[in-house]
């Protein structure tokens, strides 16, 4: 059991990370939204360039991601369909093990390619965490270090809802608020290399608890006194609003995934949410890609657009610690979200 005591460093600035010529304040957030928001979008080129960038709040400051991780791990999937590891046409099972929370693939076996596109179309958790497991965590961790080093991506979906839930007390000790929390910030202070194999054990631990028992163990944890918001930092897959959206510029205009699989890449995340605002957006483009995510008290939409001269807009917007706790109702703030991001970036395009 893990038993460090100091929290880790929330703030992170990846010395990689390209200067921006201009600064712009975004404008006032939608009056539904509470919380701490962190939001940053920047103009990308693909000669690497970064031209005006818009920001709010503490966009240096790592924030849980909520689904909206499962961006990158569909481009680590690929790299491994690249690679010869995997396969688009490749059967995977449900199984107790790798099934997690909510709805799950309709079928039983299923392709890769179905699972990638449930995963990002759908949010779907199960599909999410057996392509992980297939794509190794610990390989799909390395390689997001290698991109973004403030960007955490650790955890399968229930292995992360598992170890908030108190199910895995051999690395997280749930026997007290105080205990969780410390063991949490434990976990999320050890060196990237240490923290790939406590992780590789709590995945392998998760396949071991049922559905039901995550179910079972969140409604205790969110309606007891183990919740904390920060365990959420701790635990869930992580990033700056900032280094989200460096992160995101990569993979759509620095790819080295080959032609195939980047196209499939940019179809798949053509279906993600949200991508259809309902006042319009105001500045042609050519693509836009996006994922969201909702959790407790979590809100998350990351995405990137293509304007015609080859130029991206990249934007990445986490709200934590909402009044709003539901992860059902919160959603409700997409839509006045994706306007008030599309009003936030057309100043820059």
């Amino acid at each position: 059991m893990l038993q460090i005591m100091l929290p880790a460093s929330l703030i992170c600035e990846d010395p990689n990370s390209p200067a921006a010529t201009t600064t712009q304040s975004a404008p006032p957030l939608p009056a539904v939204v509470t919380g701490k928001v962190a939001f940053y979008a920047a103009r990308y080129f693909p000669d690497g360039r970064k031209q005006t960038e818009v920001q709010h709040g503490p966009v240096t400051e790592r924030l849980p991601l909520a689904s909206a991780f499962k961006t990158m791990l569909l481009n680590a999937v690929l790299q491994d369909v690249d690679a010869g590891r995997l396969h688009l046409d490749q059967l995977f099972e449900t199984t107790d093990a790798n099934q997690s929370i909510e709805d799950f693939p309709p079928e039983r076996v299923n392709s890769l390619d179905s699972l990638a596109d449930v995963m990002i179309r759908r949010s779907d958790n199960t599909a999410s965490d057996i392509l992980h497991l297939a794509a190794a965590p610990q390989r799909v961790a390395e390689l997001t270090t290698q991109l973004s080093p403030c960007t955490h991506l650790y955890l399968t979906t229930k292995a992360f809802w598992a170890a908030l839930s108190g199910l895995i007390p051999d690395v997280i000790d749930p026997r007290t608020p105080e205990t969780l929390r410390n063991s949490a910030r434990a976990y999320a202070a050890l060196p990237a290399g240490e923290k790939r194999d406590v992780a590789a054990r709590i995945n392998t631990l998760t396949q071991h608890v049922h559905q039901q028992q995550v179910y079972d163990g969140l409604d205790t944890y969110f309606n007891g006194p183990n919740y904390h918001p920060e365990n959420d930092v701790s635990l869930l897959n992580s990033s700056t609003a900032r280094a989200y959206s460096d992160l995101l510029a990569q993979l759509f205009l620095h790819s080295t995934l080959q032609p195939a699989t980047q196209q499939r890449f940019r179809d798949i995340l053509a279906t993600g949410c949200c991508t259809k605002p309902s006042e319009g957006v105001p500045f042609p483009y050519r693509y836009w890609g996006a994922k969201a995510g909702s959790g407790w008290r979590l809100l998350t939409m990351t995405g990137f657009m293509e304007l015609p001269d080859g130029s991206g807009i990249a934007y990445s917007y986490l709200n934590h610690e909402s009044d709003v706790e539901d992860a059902e109702e919160i959603e409700n703030q997409i839509r006045p979200v994706l306007n008030w991001i599309v009003s936030a970036i057309t100043p820059i395009t």
